[in-house]
């Protein structure tokens, strides 16, 4: 997904020989994970059903659509674009079969207001969480980003359904779903220097040590969202 996104956000700024070699890192990571996650469903299947009912663990699969779709997207404007439909397929087969029958205009729309209800009552759960019990130092991971990254997403979405050819559901929401983008685009915004600002909390006043976690990948894929939704908002 980092790769990706920021393969993504490069191409789109006009440096195409980092773009196109960041995406063909993406490419051969893809594989080289879709190996790995096959072998271990494979060789340790109880070990994978339990991550699934797991609540802390499960939630990280969704990071396979997201991965797909993100590599599909940088595939499209390639002579591998038939590559990018069927990941793109694939992605979509990972999330919601049942809605491949479903038209793609109401599809996208619903999906759309799914996801931003959804953050919303996440992001309510998630201050409640601190209100009530408190975060130290020691919990605010990187992966916190990730409340502004899934903000970005939605922008970028909401910006493809606008731009989307005319249907009666895109049209019929299209007022709200732009306006809502921009309130999405601004509060992301905000949400960036809090975080930094957490961050100086988390390492500096309180002397959490800076060391190297995979948690802080998980800051990478939100700030280059955010760089390619700040693009679709010009």
């Amino acid at each position: 997904m980092a790769t990706g996104i920021v393969s993504i956000g490069l191409r789109e700024s006009g440096f195409d020989v980092v773009a196109h070699s960041l995406l063909a890192f993406a490419v051969l990571a893809y594989v080289f994970l879709a190996v790995l996650y096959v072998l271990r469903w494979v060789r340790y299947r109880p070990e994978v059903m339990r991550d699934l009912r797991d609540p802390e663990k499960s939630f990280g699969y969704f990071t396979i659509v997201a991965g797909t779709g993100v590599l599909a997207v940088g595939l499209l404007d390639t002579r591998f674009s038939g590559a990018s439909v069927a990941l793109m397929g694939l992605a979509a087969l990972i999330w919601f079969v049942p809605g491949l029958s479903t038209p793609i205009g109401m599809l996208a729309v619903l999906s759309w207001s799914v996801g931003a209800l959804l953050y919303a009552g996440i992001a309510v759960l998630i201050i409640l969480r601190i209100v009530h019990l408190g975060l130290s130092a020691a919990e605010f991971e990187p992966t916190y980003w990730v409340s502004m990254g899934a903000l970005a997403i939605s922008v970028v979405a909401g910006t493809g359904i606008i731009d989307m050819t005319a249907t009666p559901m895109v049209q019929a929401a299209g007022a709200f779903i732009g306006g809502t983008v921009i309130s999405f685009w601004c509060f992301a915004a905000w949400l960036i220097p809090m975080l930094l600002a957490a961050g100086v909390w988390r390492h500096i006043l309180n002397r959490v040590p800076l060391r190297y976690t995979p948690g802080l990948w998980s800051m990478v894929f939100p700030l280059g969202m955010f760089a390619v939704a700040s693009m679709t908002e010009r």
